[in-house]
């Protein structure tokens, strides 16, 4: 395994460059196809977007968790520091279609504190590789997020036209819907409810779809957005909140009760 800590500097080829005003980080996959940029406004709001191949294919979109307990929103941030790093190495699946795996990425390692003056500390972390970027929230050990409480995940997924898309259904009993392909903005999962042959099903918003979601551009760029590691949380559907944005976002079916465990999901 090839793992290389690097310091954040304009001099270091490139890797990560960040211009203070508004704070902008950006960020490639090992072989320049894939760009995650990241953009900390002055107002404390934090969005993300994702470029393949120059295009954009994840438009500005934001990040943040509404706690219960304690009652806090946190979607405001000061940046206390960012860490970043490569790492290359192989591995051997149990089974499957190849019999090796190379695990190559460049990750960032975003820290944040709550601008409203709580003091919790929020990680949010990462990693971009040249299929694809994936990312997870991380609540390091702090004397002052000791127990918490989820109420909801405010991750956001702006796209950048009327997709065509794949979808099924919101809803966290099954999945056993059949496939509809619409445009994104012709999504009507009012079908759902309605299914006669499925018993157990939890209908919730017209709007709603599971994961993954396949989308195409009409330039034919695929796009996929699913969940991994799901480890003490709950499964991710995704609801349309606008038409005109087609921005999309996560949707807890639950209170997530956290103890003090600390340890990262995704």
């Amino acid at each position: 395994m090839l793992l290389k800590r690097l310091l954040i500097s304009l001099v270091l080829i490139g890797l990560v460059q960040l211009v203070y005003a508004d704070q902008s980080i950006n960020i490639s996959s090992p072989n320049n196809t894939i760009q995650l940029g990241l953009l900390h406004r002055t107002n404390g709001d934090l969005v993300y977007q994702v470029l393949y191949k120059g295009k954009t294919t994840i438009t500005p979109s934001g990040l943040g968790m509404k706690l219960k307990s304690p009652e806090l929103s946190l979607v405001k941030f000061d940046l206390i520091g960012i860490d970043s790093s490569i790492a290359d190495e192989t591995w051997q699946p149990v089974w499957g279609e190849v019999s090796s795996i190379r695990n190559n990425y460049k990750q960032l390692v975003v820290k944040l504190s709550d601008r409203s003056g709580s003091g919790v500390q929020l990680q949010i972390i990462f990693r971009v590789f040249d299929d694809g970027v994936g990312f997870r929230y991380s609540f390091p050990q702090q004397a002052k997020l000791n127990h918490f409480i989820i109420a909801d995940e405010l991750t956001q997924f702006g796209v950048s036209g009327d997709h065509k898309a794949f979808w099924i259904p919101g809803d966290y009993d099954t999945n056993e819907y059949p496939y509809y392909t619409t445009n994104l903005s012709s999504v009507d999962a009012t079908g759902g409810g309605a299914a006669q042959e499925i018993h157990a099903k939890t209908y919730f918003d017209k709007n709603a779809v599971q994961t993954p979601l396949m989308m195409k551009s009409v330039d034919g760029i695929y796009i996929n957005i699913h969940e991994a590691g799901l480890i003490n949380y709950p499964a991710m559907n995704l609801v349309l909140i606008s038409h005109l944005f087609l921005s999309m976002h996560t949707w807890f079916p639950t209170l997530l009760e956290i103890r003090p465990i600390y340890k990262h999901h995704l």
